[in-house]
C-alpha cells in the first residue's frame, strides 16, 4: 500500500468521522436546544392566556369594588330606592360594562335586588346558581363574608361554573364611600367567559387558546383524559402534535379552588422547524 494511498485514505476516514460528530453534535446538543426553547415559549404563552384571564377578573373585581364602596349602595340596602335602581340598575349599565349579572344582597344572604342578562339578546335570563329570593349562607360567592359584621375589605373573586357559560365573577362588603362599616350587605358581579370574550383575550394576547369547561361531560372526547395528568406538582402538560403545531394544556380552578376549566393553548413550531433546517444545513 503505496504512502499516497494510506494518506487518502485517512483523509476520509477522518472526514467521515468529522460528518458523524459533527451530525451528533447538532442532532443531540443543538437541536434539543431548539426544542427546549419552543416548550419555552408554549410555556409562556399559557401563561399569558391565564393572566389574561386572571386579568378580566381584576377588572370586574375593582368595578365591584367602585359599587360596594358607595354611599348609594350602602344607603340602597335599607332605602330600596327605586331613584337608585333608575339611575344605576339599568340595562345601559350591563352593556356599557360589558357586565351579565347583579346582585345585591343584604346580610342575611336576602336578594335586594338581582338581574342576570343575556348581552347578546339583551334580555333577562335564568341561572339555576343564583335564585331571586335568597342566597344560601354556603354560596360559595358570599360564604366568606357571612358574618363578618366588621369592614374587613375581603374580596371573593374567580370562575363560578354555571349551566350556561364560566361566569367570571366578583363580590365585596357593601360599605360606605370610605370603606366603614357597619357592613351591610354584599355586591356581585358577573361577567360570562364565552366565545365572544375570549376572541377577545386571544387578540389581546396574540395566542391562539381555547377554554374547556370540566364541568359534568362538557370536555371533548380528545382532551377528556388531559386534567387526569395534572397535578399540582406538574401543572402543565406539553402534547406534540405532527411537525406543525404544539399544544399545551393546565388547569384554571373556581371560586372554591376545585377544578373548572382547561386551558389549551396552540403554538406553531416555527422554533423546532428552524432547528432542524439549520441542523440539515449543517
Amino acid at each position: 500500500m503505496t504512502l499516497k494511498y494510506k494518506v487518502g485514505l485517512i483523509l476520509i476516514v477522518v472526514f467521515i468521522l468529522s460528518g458523524l460528530g459533527n451530525y451528533a453534535i447538532q442532532r443531540f446538543i443543538i437541536y434539543p436546544s431548539f426544542i427546549a426553547l419552543e416548550r419555552e415559549e408554549a410555556h409562556k404563552d399559557l401563561q399569558r392566556c391565564v393572566e389574561a384571564i386572571k386579568r378580566e377578573v381584576y377588572h370586574l373585581s375593582s368595578l365591584c369594588r367602585d359599587w360596594s364602596s358607595w354611599n348609594d349602595t350602602y344607603d340602597f340596602i335599607e332605602s330600596r330606592s327605586e331613584n337608585y335602581i333608575k339611575s344605576n340598575l339599568v340595562l345601559n349599565t350591563f352593556t356599557g360594562n360589558e357586565i351579565n349579572l347583579i346582585y345585591i344582597i343584604d346580610i342575611d344572604g336576602r336578594v335586594v335586588w338581582g338581574e342576570i342578562y343575556n348581552l347578546e339578546t339583551e334580555s333577562t335570563m335564568e341561572l339555576p346558581g343564583f335564585p331571586r329570593d335568597a342566597l344560601q349562607k354556603t354560596h360559595p360567592i358570599i360564604s366568606r363574608m357571612i358574618g363578618k359584621g366588621a369592614a374587613s375589605d375581603i374580596e371573593i373573586s374567580g370562575v363560578f361554573m354555571t349551566e350556561q357559560w364560566p361566569l367570571l365573577i366578583a363580590s365585596r362588603q357593601i360599605l360606605t364611600s370610605d370603606s366603614e362599616g357597619p357592613v351591610r350587605g354584599f355586591l356581585v358581579m358577573g361577567r360570562f367567559l364565552n366565545d365572544k370574550i375570549v376572541k377577545t383575550l386571544v387578540e389581546q394576547t396574540e395566542v391562539s387558546f381555547t377554554i374547556f369547561p370540566t364541568k359534568g361531560n362538557a370536555l371533548p372526547e380528545a382532551v377528556r383524559e388531559i386534567p387526569k395528568r395534572l397535578t399540582n406538582g406538574s401543572p402543565y402538560l406539553i402534547e406534540e402534535k405532527g411537525h406543525d403545531n404544539i399544544l399545551i394544556y393546565t388547569i384554571y380552578p373556581d371560586v372554591k379552588g376545585r377544578l373548572s376549566l382547561l386551558v389549551q393553548a396552540k403554538k406553531l413550531r416555527n422554533i423546532s422547524h428552524k432547528g432542524y433546517v439549520t441542523m440539515s444545513y449543517a
